[in-house]
């Protein structure tokens, strides 16, 4: 197993495929906030600073991706 960020694991070796656990609570706001985003556990004030992501994204693709994510 590495661990080559907090709160992501890659399984490999002793599996048929290789795997990614991805442990929302040890993910790092500032650098994961999409995947937490991808949580029902989301703190009001990591909302908010997700939403204010969101409000800079200026290309078209991103924010439908980002509207995704919401959805």
């Amino acid at each position: 197993m590495e661990n080559p960020y907090p709160g992501i694991y890659y399984v490999m070796g002793a599996v048929l495929f290789p795997a990614q656990i991805i442990v929302g609570k040890e993910l790092k706001q500032t650098s994961h906030a999409w995947l937490k985003a991808l949580s029902d556990k989301m703190q009001k004030q990591e909302m908010r600073e997700l939403l204010e992501m969101i409000g800079g994204l200026s290309r078209k693709y991103d924010k439908e991706l980002a509207d995704s994510v919401l959805k």
